[in-house]
């Protein structure tokens, strides 16, 4: 037999076995398939140095009228824009006013603190703001300050950064107080309180074990204004920022007459301000009801003649999960069905049509617009919207939907990389509660690829960005992607294999000698052949290599022999980089046993 081109299709196919009709590539990490070929994916390095506090689950990039790039980040603990590198805090106050006299009670040899406030509020991790305090035996408390605990509805205990040299009451009589947005969850949980299971599922006043009530995590959902960010904690009220006030010293507020909602959109150019999943006028929030503000006045909230502001409830599922802005709609995807919500103008000013049924959304930022055709992931399947509604083919399915964190499915966060054709739904795997995995669909090749990388938000290049996308991971470090080969400084390791193939109809024996490889290497990548000799003899599996390959290797002289074989590919240096090309194999027979 003569030298044999191996005709590897694009993409990864795991979806039968790794016995592949063909040659394949089933599976990697930190590849893509460009124009047809796997390659290293693009580096990246950090956006800015310093790191903002909680997990972020939204991202805005955009830029103020006085072109200043901006960031807003929502995370489950605070509310940032950044702006000039620097991390300002604007989470919203919930509550200010001033403490009564001697608010602050120390014990001796401890830096924990007691704070009197009646009907407080705060609970075990909020955030609290303190001016005007004396000292009293050693601590001072000014500044900003966690809440450790709760002592009961009227004190809570902060940690104070110095230890106090004796015990007793004071702090004075002008000490003030400012209580930000009470902090999310990182994690969604089960809510397992009395009556939470089903009836009889355990004993009277005690807390179940089991339950199918979900508290989700903390999430945000972010828009523009003009240049002001709108911002909205799942849930909870819509909140503006003044871009126009500077960073400084200038916090998000909440937005009058606006309802409280599950997630929020503005439309354009028509300039109404829609929530969705909002309260439905009873102080109880309808997840199926949208309701949207008058144009050009988010304030005025109450459908009247004078006004376009206006409600509707939709049909079709339990919640509405997310929408995105097309050219000519929005798209608001629930839990079970798709719709499209077009502006009419008065009398109605807007209509919504159900365009979709069994097509829900699996989160709130699982939803993704690209040049008006939408892309989402569903609880099982993933979708795009084109004027029609179509599910994609998905030859990773299994891989991908058998190893998600169900409880912690409303992190999965969609990001566009239109260098390269991508949409990346980043997702928790059933080994974590972050997203700490990946998948990737490129557009245009129609492949797929997975691997792992911890991201929890991602923003495509463009105003407010810059020329690549960003990303964040849960430490609290934003990154600059696409950007070099490593990351940061340290090497990222790449991997690429193959689905186990034969060669001619597999009625014999082959012997292999050569490899022979063309394509783009910067260092050195490690390949490795992978004979057998029968399907399920996985005992008699023979690994060859790994062989280092670099740009001056003309070919791999090695000796396999076997019936299936399958390639292996790996790259863990810094400032690896890779293109692989077309592969080919010297082969002979050697007998049919």
């Amino acid at each position: 037999m003569p030298l044999i081109k191996l005709p590897f299709k694009p993409g990864f196919s795991s979806e039968n076995s790794d016995y592949t009709e063909g040659p394949a590539w089933v599976r990697g990490d930190k590849v893509r398939f460009w124009k047809n070929f796997p390659q290293k994916i693009g580096g990246w390095q950090k956006y800015v140095t310093t790191t903002f506090l909680g997990k972020a689950r939204a991202i805005l990039g955009w830029q103020t009228l006085g072109q200043s790039n901006t960031t807003a980040l929502g995370t489950h603990l605070k509310l940032y824009v950044l702006q000039g590198g620097t991390y300002y805090d604007i989470t919203p106050i919930r509550d200010s006013g001033t403490l009564g006299s001697n608010p602050i009670t120390t014990t001796n040899t401890s830096t924990s603190v007691t704070v009197n406030d009646t009907s407080h509020g705060c609970r075990a991790g909020d955030y609290v703001i303190f001016a005007g305090a004396t000292i009293i035996n050693n601590v001072t408390l000014n500044g900003e300050f966690v809440v450790n605990s709760v002592t009961d509805a009227n004190n809570f205990i902060v940690t104070a950064a110095t230890t106090a040299n004796s015990s007793g009451a004071g702090g004075g009589s002008s000490v003030t107080f400012k209580y930000l947005l009470t902090s999310g969850l990182a994690d969604s949980i089960f809510g397992l309180g009395w009556g939470a299971s089903t009836w009889d599922a355990s004993t009277w006043g005690t807390a179940r074990s089991t339950s199918g009530i979900v508290i989700d995590a903390r999430n945000w959902t972010l828009a523009n204004w003009g240049e002001d960010l709108i911002s909205n904690p799942r849930g909870g009220s819509i909140y503006t920022w003044n871009a126009s006030a500077g960073p400084s010293n200038n916090r998000a507020t909440v937005i009058s007459n606006a309802p409280a909602c599950q997630a929020i959109i503005a439309s354009s150019p028509d300039r109404h301000l829609i929530a969705l999943g909002a309260d439905d006028g009873s102080g109880t929030i309808d997840k199926m009801f949208v309701r949207w503000s008058d144009q050009e006045d988010n304030t005025t909230w109450a459908p009247a003649a004078a006004n376009t502001a206006g409600n509707l409830l939709l049909t079709g599922g339990s919640q509405i999960q997310g929408a995105v802005q097309t050219r000519k709609e929005i798209i608001i995807v629930t839990d079970e069905t798709c719709h499209s919500m077009r502006f009419i103008g008065p009398p109605f000013t807007f209509a919504i049509e159900p365009v979709g049924e069994n097509c829900g959304a699996v989160g709130p930022h699982s939803i993704v617009d690209l040049n008006s055709v939408v892309y989402w992931m569903g609880k099982s399947s993933f979708f795009m919207f084109d004027g029609a509604l179509k599910v994609l083919p998905c030859p990773v399915h299994d891989e991908v939907f058998d190893d998600m964190n169900a409880l912690n499915k409303e992190k999965i966060f969609a990001g566009v990389n239109q260098k390269f054709h991508e949409i990346w739904w980043f997702y928790a795997s059933n080994s974590s509660t972050e997203c700490d995995s990946y998948v990737v669909y490129n557009y245009v090749d129609r492949t797929w690829v997975t691997g792992t990388l911890d991201r929890t938000v991602w923003a495509d290049s463009g105003d407010g960005i810059g020329s690549n996308p960003i990303a964040a991971d849960t430490s609290g470090q934003l990154f600059s992607h696409e950007d070099g080969v490593n990351d940061v400084l340290a090497a990222i390791t790449a991997t690429l294999e193959s689905g186990e193939f034969e060669l001619g109809d597999g009625d014999r024996l082959v012997f292999i000698d050569k490899h022979i490889m063309d394509g783009s290497i910067t260092g050195s990548i490690g390949m490795t052949l992978k004979t057998r000799r029968y399907p399920f003899d996985s005992s008699g599996e023979i690994s060859k290599g790994p062989f280092t390959i670099s740009s001056s290797t003309l070919k791999t002289s090695l000796r396999a022999r076997g019936r299936q074989f399958a390639l292996a590919f790996s790259s863990s240096a810094v400032d690896d980089d890779f293109r692989l090309g077309t592969q080919r194999l010297n082969v002979k027979p050697s007998g049919r046993r």
